[in-house]
């Protein structure tokens, strides 16, 4: 969601790499030459998805108790995930990373209040706790902050701009993102309140949040 590369700045190249979060990253990991990766996910949907490479396993597991030796990873990847992972779980998480992986990189949406974007960022967060899951977006102290805490010293802090969005991208955005909503059960008034951000952005435009990349490696 950002116009800027953030994947230049994330070293996987020839690297063992955990991927925290079966999705598009996944895919963009083996591409960039990774010598092997490994992609852990709650929902098994996920592991029993189209990805396949002879470079790549796919593992059920929780992120906050990661089922992994020590120090078997060169890096370990949290692209777009700990928004959706309970808060209180966070530090768990990343002591956990920091015990099996040398590295850790956190790629997050940085919370945005703006016109239809603020629209939207605030039905997701709501929609999500309505059904018992999270969408909690933190700014880039709290993340450099997390990485701190678990002993990892922070190497690199890049904030990238958001992209503008076309109308035509975000209706499939948002026929998709209806989709996913109706799937995991949330009601139909936040999938109506969803259509609203249609409307606002033809007014006013639409813009994704800013992103931050906050890499961390052990010391």
């Amino acid at each position: 969601m950002s116009s800027v590369d953030y994947w230049s700045c994330i070293q996987v190249s020839n690297r063992v790499v955990l991927d925290v979060g079966i999705g598009n990253s996944t895919r963009k990991v083996l591409d960039l030459g990774a010598k092997y990766v490994v992609g852990l996910d709650v929902d098994r949907r996920k592991i029993r998805g189209s990805i396949r490479d002879v470079r790549l396993d796919l593992v059920l597991g929780d992120c906050s108790r990661l089922p992994f030796r020590c120090d078997v990873f060169e890096l370990v990847l949290f692209h777009f995930t700990l928004h959706e992972v309970a808060p209180y779980l966070h530090e768990d998480t990343i002591r956990e990373a920091g015990r099996v992986g040398r590295g850790v990189a956190i790629v997050e949406i940085l919370p945005d209040d703006r016109g239809a974007y603020g629209l939207y960022a605030r039905l997701w967060h709501e929609a999500m706790h309505s059904v018992g899951r999270y969408e909690d977006y933190r700014d880039v102290d709290y993340w450099v902050s997390l990485v701190e805490r678990c002993g990892l010293r922070v190497e690199l802090v890049r904030v990238l701009p958001g992209s503008m969005v076309s109308l035509s991208e975000l209706e499939k955005v948002i026929e998709n993102d209806i989709v996913e909503w109706r799937r995991l059960g949330v009601s139909e008034v936040y999938v109506q309140e969803l259509r609203r951000v249609l409307e606002c952005a033809r007014v006013c435009g639409f813009r994704w949040s800013n992103t931050v990349l906050v890499v961390g490696v052990r010391m």
